[in-house]
C-alpha cells in the first residue's frame, strides 16, 4: 500500500484481514502513530473499528506482488519510484486508485504498461487525527485491466477488496470513467477551495450551483473533443451529477480546501491543469477550469486570489473555442464578488 492518508490507511486497514499488507508512507507524524497505537477506522454512524497495519517507511522494505497506489497526484513521481521499489524490477502489478490524469503514464514509464492497472473509487475517507480515519461513506471501486486484457494477479487482488468489505468491478476500460470522476472533482474541489466552503453550500447556493455546474459541463466538453464519451450523454448530465454529489457530501470539506488550509500542496494541477492541457491539445479552452487552476496556485503559493489570464487561457486560443463558451473574465469577476461578499461578512 503506497500512502498512509485516509484511503490508503482506509484500503489497508481492510486489506490487511485477508491477505499480508504493508502500508508504505513517509508521513512521519501518521506512520509513528500507526506503530505505537495502530489505526483507529470511524464509521460515519460513530462505530469504532481497530487495527494494526505492518507499516514502514522505506517501500525496499516491503517487497510484494501488488502494489495499490493511494498517494496525492503531486506525488506522482515518488509514486513510480516507490512502485518500482515494491515491485522489484520484474512481475507484479501496481493499481492506481489517484484522482485526476497522467497516473498510469507515469507509473508506466517506470514499470511498462503492461504492468500497471487503473481505476477509480468513491469510497469516502478523511483523516480525523494521525492514527485516526473516518470512513465517511461507502462507494464502489472500478478497476480497468493493464493493455492485453486479462491479469490474473489483478483479478486474484479484486478477489481480495471483494472479501474485506469493498465493492469492486472489473470494468473493460476506464478513461470514460476518469473523466466522469474528473468532471466531479473538478466541479466541486477548487470551488470550495476558493471560496473556503463545505460541499453542501455549492448546490444550497442557486449562483453556486450554476457556477458549479458550469465547470463540470466543461469538463464533460473537454472529454468529447479528446475522444472520450463520458457516463454524461446529455447537455446538463455532468453539472446534475456533480451538484448530487455536492447534496451527498454537503458536511465535507473538499480534500482540497483542507489541503489549503494546512498549507499542503493540492491537487489542482491533476484536476483543472488537465483538463486545460487537454482542451489546448484538441485547439479549444478551458476557461472555467484555467481560471480556477490560477486562483487555487495562488491560495498554495500565499498570493493574492486573482490570477493573470495568461494563466488561464494560451494567447493562441480564442476564447470563443471554449466548450462552455464563457469568457474567463465573468467567471473571475463573479469569484471575486464573492471573496469580497464573504470577506465584509466576516
Amino acid at each position: 500500500m503506497i500512502g498512509i492518508g485516509a484511503l490508503g490507511c482506509l484500503f489497508g486497514a481492510r486489506l490487511g484481514a485477508v491477505a499480508p499488507v504493508t502500508l508504505v508512507g513517509r508521513w512521519a507524524a501518521q506512520r509513528e502513530a500507526l506503530q505505537r497505537h495502530g489505526l483507529a477506522v470511524e464509521a460515519a454512524g460513530g462505530e469504532l473499528q481497530q487495527y494494526s497495519p505492518k507499516v514502514e517507511e522505506e517501500a525496499e522494505n516491503a517487497p510484494a506482488e501488488i502494489a495499490l497506489v493511494l498517494l496525492k497526484s503531486h506525488q506522482r513521481r515518488e509514486a513510480a519510484r516507490r512502485a518500482a521499489a515494491v515491485l522489484g524490477a520484474s512481475g507484479g502489478l501496481a493499481l492506481t486508485l489517484q484522482n485526476g490524469l497522467g497516473h498510469r503514464e507515469h507509473l508506466a514509464s517506470a514499470l511498462g504498461q503492461e504492468r500497471v492497472a487503473v481505476g477509480v473509487t468513491s469510497e469516502g475517507a478523511r483523516v480525523i487525527d494521525p492514527g485516526r480515519v473516518l470512513h465517511a461513506g461507502d462507494g464502489v471501486t472500478r478497476i480497468a485491466p493493464p493493455p492485453g486484457g486479462d491479469s490474473p494477479l489483478l483479478s486474484a487482488f479484486i478477489d481480495c477488496l471483494r472479501k474485506a468489505g469493498f465493492t469492486t468491478e472489473l470494468v473493460p476500460r476506464i478513461d470514460e470513467l476518469l473523466w466522469g470522476k474528473l468532471a466531479i472533482n473538478a466541479a466541486i474541489n477548487p470551488l470550495t477551495a476558493v471560496l473556503g466552503v463545505p460541499n453542501g453550500e455549492l448546490a444550497k447556493n442557486p449562483e453556486l450551483a450554476q457556477w458549479c455546474g458550469r465547470v463540470a459541463e466543461e469538463v464533460a466538453a473537454v472529454a468529447r473533443l479528446a475522444g472520450v464519451e463520458i457516463p454524461y450523454r446529455q447537455a446538463g448530465d455532468a453539472a446534475q451529477a456533480a451538484l448530487a454529489v455536492c447534496r451527498g457530501t454537503a458536511s465535507n470539506r473538499s480534500s482540497m480546501l483542507q489541503d489549503i488550509e494546512a498549507g499542503r500542496p493540492t491537487e489542482i494541477d491533476a484536476i483543472c491543469g488537465a483538463v486545460v492541457r487537454a482542451a489546448a491539445d484538441a485547439g479549444a479552452a478551458a476557461p472555467l477550469n484555467g481560471e480556477l487552476l490560477a486562483r487555487v496556485r495562488a491560495l498554495s503559493a500565499g498570493a493574492a486570489a486573482s490570477p493573470t489570464s495568461s494563466l488561464i487561457i494560451s494567447p493562441a486560443v480564442s476564447p470563443s473555442a471554449s466548450p462552455s463558451n464563457l469568457a474567463p473574465s465573468a467567471f473571475g469577476r463573479w469569484l471575486d464578488q464573492q471573496l469580497e461578499h464573504r470577506r465584509i461578512q466576516r
